[in-house]
């Protein structure tokens, strides 16, 4: 099992969850919050969420008393 990297920004609100490697080729809007990078293959290569902190609040540990930038791994299977 291979594992994701998220990392989230406090100076954006941005959390981004890395899936594999991979040069973006097209991405979809899920939301207007929420965006799917894919790459030549249109397999997910990650994951954009913004306004990390309303969107999540405190589901991943992000929230406004947090001040650093904060990187983690989670573990996912990739199809």
């Amino acid at each position: 099992m291979k594992k994701s990297k998220i990392h989230y920004d406090k100076k954006t609100d941005a959390l981004y969850i890395f899936l594999r490697s991979g040069i973006e080729e097209r991405f979809e809007d899920l939301s207007e919050d929420i965006t799917v990078e894919y790459d030549k293959n249109d397999e997910p290569i990650g994951i954009e969420i913004f306004n990390a902190s309303k969107v999540l609040g405190s589901k991943l540990g992000v929230g406004k008393s947090d001040e650093s930038i904060q990187s983690v791994a989670i573990p996912h299977k990739i199809r």
